[in-house]
């Protein structure tokens, strides 16, 4: 029975990988691109004030992870359940697949960071900065991938529980339940304080003095808690027929 289920977890793996991957490549193609751009005009411009990549590139991504949380279930759920995948299989695979996603976003986000920061070092502009920039060692980048791996993770989860809401209890409720579904989002933003949206929140909720463990810590609970949830909604979800 075992090698069935891990049979069955390696299709829904394939499966969620090969309809995902173009879809992700042109999301960093086109990002890339549009940063590169933006980034060798302003440095040969002169006029750099600060990090293109912190304001552009590094936070477009994890709205695009969003959007993919939102497509998971009625998309995806449905076609699996006809194949005899069992709904918890789909809801553990998808988490593993979110967690893998995440992390490579937040690598790829790093790796932005550290050509960004290449640039600017052969035009001579890091000196012209208003603030250090923001990945300055090693340290700081390990740190960058931890942090912006979780907040990633929140992000997609996030999505997935907007999709299944409106999946199971249909698009009045859904919509009604964005706000509630799109907190745990806000708080891990608060919670690690990114910028800027995250340093605003940490601010008015007073988080501002919050530690880098602890951030890590509400956004580990954060991440659990909407899995939990999500796990509760689907795990006898009914398949809905699809209109033609």
């Amino acid at each position: 029975m075992s090698s069935i289920r891990a049979s069955d977890a390696a299709t829904v793996w394939r499966g969620l990988v090969r309809n995902f991957a173009l879809m992700i490549g042109l999301c960093w193609a086109v990002t890339a691109l549009i940063v590169a751009i933006v980034v060798t005009a302003t440095a040969l411009s002169g006029d750099v004030t600060e990090s293109l990549w912190l304001n552009t590139g590094s936070t477009q991504p994890r709205y695009f992870l969003l959007a993919i949380g939102v497509m998971l279930v009625a998309l995806h759920l449905p076609v699996y359940v006809a194949h005899g995948t069992t709904r918890r299989l789909f809801v553990l695979v998808g988490a593993a697949f979110a967690l893998a996603i995440s992390a490579a976003f937040a690598v790829g986000i790093m790796i932005g960071f550290g050509l960004e920061r290449t640039v600017f070092g052969w035009l001579g502009v890091l000196d012209q900065l208003i603030d250090p920039y923001p990945v300055q060692s090693l340290g700081d980048g390990l740190r960058g991938i931890l942090s912006l791996t979780l907040l990633s993770l929140v992000y997609l989860c996030c999505g997935w529980l907007i999709g299944s809401i409106y999946y199971r209890y249909g698009a009045w409720t859904g919509t009604l339940m964005i706000p509630v579904a799109a907190l745990p989002l806000f708080v891990t933003e608060a919670g690690l304080g990114q910028k800027y949206l995250g340093e605003w929140l940490a601010q008015e909720v007073g988080l501002s003095g919050l530690s880098y463990r602890a951030g890590l810590i509400v956004a580990l609970g954060s991440a659990a808690v909407v899995l939990a949830v999500i796990y509760g909604i689907n795990r006898a979800v009914p398949i809905r027929p699809r209109k033609i």
